[in-house]
């Protein structure tokens, strides 16, 4: 099974280990958050006007029993790694999940909602089994990007010892780009394309427009309008 993480670096960031899993992580500066209930009722607005919103789960935190196990061995795994900040919520195996204890405002759990959904869950339903294809492209058209975001995630392989196979922060972007695996790059190369901003890129408009289709919104901000 393949992971991935989606996490935002906090001072010079965050690692993640080289065990991929289908879960996208966004990671943040620990804060006092708002009460679940608050993030729950921002989730139910947005969704009672989203057709085909996928699952999404609120909780408090990562000690939540509705988190998967795998998830939480995943979370360890990357603080081993050298990840800081706490989890604000991720994308797994066609759920989104929030963590109200991270999210401090109401525009927090925007934020993080329209990352996971209109990004990762929303290239699966444009793209689903080609978007494998689709990554290995854009790894080739973006690498420095790709390189990017694989010093920010940790995203090379380890050694036979469980450690990370060149330092992210000191490497030069050729032994980056050597210590990735064709896995580590897409999951890098998902990162660039799932960026909220990548989406609302006019050169990104009819893949835009195609997530917009498979969640049922007129536009893909239009739960929020």
């Amino acid at each position: 099974m393949t992971f991935f993480v989606h996490r935002e670096r906090v001072g010079r960031g965050a690692g993640a280990g080289a065990s991929l899993s289908k879960s996208f992580y966004s990671r943040g500066v620990s804060q006092a958050g708002i009460p679940t209930t608050q993030a729950q009722s921002i989730v139910d607005a947005i969704k009672a006007r989203w057709a085909n919103a996928p699952e999404i789960v609120v909780v408090s935190d990562m000690s939540d029993a509705r988190i998967p196990k795998e998830v939480r061995a995943e979370d360890q795994k990357q603080r081993s790694n050298g990840a800081t900040g706490e989890p604000e919520g991720f994308y797994h195996k066609g759920k989104v999940y929030l963590l109200a204890s991270q999210l401090n405002s109401p525009a927090d759990v925007i934020r993080v909602l329209l990352h996971e959904t209109l990004g990762h869950f929303g290239l699966r339903g444009v793209f689903g089994k080609t978007l494998g294809d689709v990554l290995d492209q854009l790894t080739l058209a973006r690498r420095g990007e790709v390189i990017a975001k694989a010093r920010g995630y940790g995203l090379v392989r380890s050694d036979a010892n469980g450690n990370p196979a060149v330092d992210v922060d000191t490497a030069t972007d050729a032994q980056v780009w050597a210590a990735m695996d064709r896995p580590h790059k897409q999951v890098a190369a998902e990162e660039v394309l799932a960026v909220l901003e990548r989406l609302t890129d006019r050169k990104f408009n009819h893949i835009r427009a195609s997530i917009a289709r498979v969640l049922g919104l007129r536009k893909p901000l239009d739960c929020l309008a």
